[in-house]
């Protein structure tokens, strides 16, 4: 896989493995709402937005319990102890 320029060096080549689980209504297609996993931890949130379903993955930790998030909109839907 060839790097884009800008990639930083301090950027892990390890890889998350997410389930994404998408609902999308029937009036308007591009609204999107559902529930992300991070496979292998048992982990759940969900989202109301793409938007943020996509701070949902950039902010969770490489190896933390969760997301850090300051929307009140992202909820927990479950997870299990690590």
């Amino acid at each position: 896989m060839e790097r884009d320029p800008g990639h930083s060096k301090a950027m892990a080549d390890a890889f998350d493995y997410y389930m994404v689980r998408v609902q999308r209504s029937a009036g308007d297609p591009g609204l999107v709402a559902g529930q992300v996993e991070r496979l292998g931890t048992g982990e759940k949130h969900g989202f109301r937005t793409g938007d943020q379903l996509v701070r949902l993955v950039a902010q969770w930790p490489a190896a933390g319990s969760g997301p850090h998030i300051e929307d009140s909109a992202i909820h927990v839907v479950t997870g299990r102890e690590p």
